[in-house]
């Protein structure tokens, strides 16, 4: 209390609801100011009580100060002062997060305190890696895999401090797309990928997407299956894949090259095209037989008399027709 005189005593007249709670009326004979200030050239005298309370029910309390003021014909005179306190429950921190468990992913945290309706105006948040954040909903992003203990408090506008709430974050490494292709890698043979993928911390992969790089559709499954595809023509391709947990946590992209070679099918047709076409120069007749036998079980028969300047014929006839 602050006073403009020196009191020659003060109580403290807590009232009965105070009472009941073990807190007694004080009475402060001869009270010595804790501390002074000067206002306007004139003293202020400022007093307290000796000790602390603890009012354990949140209400209001009503206190009555009575002060003795000396006068100069030494009667004395007495001033009554009237207020209340007023007590709150503290606020309770509370918080929510969400994830999907990847070290690669950010971790959003949503304030669920209750406050008894006393605005905030101070917030700390503990990520549990020596980060912090003053936010109310924020998010954070973790380095390295592991377990954090996530810690976070408020202060009202009162004052009120709320205990501090905390959490376990657990945070892991993304799931390992990876797969092998059995060659011969030829056109118009299936080639067959097996899938190797992995997700550290026993987390469960949920969704294969594969992409085979040659422009036919991506292929989407929710089981680890081995595929198998088919390449029209030769050529580079690059197959990828990418793996999801069943959090949502994803794989970074496995490419695989691929090269699809021509079968020696069209190879030896090419070949024996240019050596017919060497022949038609010669001075003689010959009879020329050619029997090539393809990977899609057929062959290619040319029996044709070669007179000089004659154009050779080829003729693509069933396997079981040349023997």
């Amino acid at each position: 209390m602050t006073f403009p005189y020196q009191p020659t005593s003060i109580q403290w007249q807590f009232g009965l609801l105070s009472n009941a709670m073990g807190i007694a009326d004080v009475n402060i004979p001869a009270p010595v100011p804790t501390s002074t200030t000067v206002v306007n050239g004139k003293t202020l005298y400022n007093y307290q009580l000796p000790t602390p309370y603890v009012i354990t029910a949140a209400g209001t309390y009503p206190i009555r100060v009575v002060a003795t003021n000396p006068t100069p014909d030494g009667c004395g005179g007495t001033q009554e002062i009237d207020f209340d306190v007023q007590a709150f429950d503290p606020p309770v921190a509370d918080f929510n997060f969400t994830t999907n468990g990847c070290v690669t992913s950010p971790v959003s945290f949503t304030d669920n305190s209750n406050t008894n309706g006393r605005p905030v105006i101070s917030r700390h948040w503990n990520f549990g890696d020596a980060n912090t954040s003053a936010l109310n909903n924020p998010s954070h992003t973790y380095a390295a895999p592991g377990s954090y203990t996530v810690k976070y408090s408020l202060i009202t506008d009162i004052g009120c401090i709320a205990d501090t709430a905390s959490r376990v974050v657990t945070i892991n490494d993304p799931p390992v797309a990876l797969f092998t292709a059995a060659a011969p890698y030829c056109e118009g043979r299936s080639v067959t990928f097996t899938d190797q993928s992995t997700s550290p911390g026993g987390a469960t992969i949920s969704q294969w997407t594969w992409d085979f790089g040659d422009g036919s559709p991506v292929v989407v499954r929710n089981t680890s299956t081995n595929e198998t595809h088919t390449y029209a023509s030769a050529g580079s391709y690059t197959a990828t894949l990418r793996v999801v947990t069943s959090s949502g946590c994803q794989s970074t992209l496995f490419s695989f090259p691929v090269t699809i070679i021509q079968t020696r099918l069209r190879i030896l047709i090419y070949q024996l095209l240019v050596y017919l076409l060497v022949q038609r120069n010669s001075m003689i007749c010959q009879l020329l037989v050619v029997v090539i036998l393809s990977p899609a079980g057929h062959g290619i028969s040319v029996m044709q008399e070669l007179p000089r300047f004659k154009t050779p014929h080829i003729i693509i006839q069933p396997r079981d027709h040349l023997m």
